[in-house]
């Protein structure tokens, strides 16, 4: 989610072999209930899910790329049991994958 990080990493790959495809599995093991799900649990896994997917997006936005491809879930649009901190980022997947 270190987007100049991200950025001076891009800038490192060979001008002869372009990046083609990107594929975002990140996330952080943090389950938990609603009840129990406080705003840093959920900050620290958004920033995983939603935030590096997002700094992927913005850095490779230019790029003629074949494939950008997240790993999501339907947690975000039906729920699942003890998923509380997930739901928020896979929303924010599904929607960047419809953008």
């Amino acid at each position: 989610a270190d987007e100049e990080a991200l950025r001076a990493l891009l800038d490192t790959l060979p001008g002869g072999a372009p990046l083609r495809t990107v594929v975002h599995a990140g996330g952080v093991l943090d389950d938990a209930t609603i009840g129990t799900a406080s705003g840093e649990r959920v900050r620290r896994v958004l920033r995983a899910r939603a935030g590096a997917a997002l700094a992927l997006h913005r850095a490779t936005a230019a790029l003629d790329l074949d494939a950008f491809v997240l790993f999501s879930s339907l947690g975000g649009t039906l729920g699942t049991a003890g998923q509380a901190t997930y739901a928020p980022g896979h929303a924010v997947l599904d929607a960047l994958a419809t953008a």
